[in-house]
């Protein structure tokens, strides 16, 4: 487990470095801090990019779901034995991106 600086993105890493078994970012989004999202998405992005090296196009799938998220509450996909679970929870203020393995 660990936290950004400013306590607004929070991680959790289960399983071995080399074979994890589910990562999952939890991220705020305040309204008051256009920083803050800028930080928080490029958090997102980069362990999409780092949890599923493979796909190329991960992080076009985030930018272009995050509006079913926000409508929807979520938005999934499968690549390969990853399923990718994007939510966006606006009561709270929060987005969290679940990656694990099957």
């Amino acid at each position: 487990m660990g936290k950004s600086r400013d306590g607004l993105a929070l991680l959790e890493l289960i399983g071995p470095p080399a074979n994890l078994t589910s990562a999952t970012i939890v991220a705020g989004i305040p309204n008051d801090s256009p920083k803050a999202v800028l930080l928080n998405s490029v958090y997102i992005a980069g362990l999409m990019k780092a949890v599923a090296p493979g796909w190329n196009e991960s992080v076009t799938w985030l930018t272009d779901n995050v509006p079913r998220a926000i409508a929807d509450g979520e938005a999934t996909t499968t690549q390969g034995n990853l399923h990718i679970s994007l939510k966006v929870i606006k009561a709270l203020g929060m987005v969290s991106l679940n990656i694990s393995s099957s």
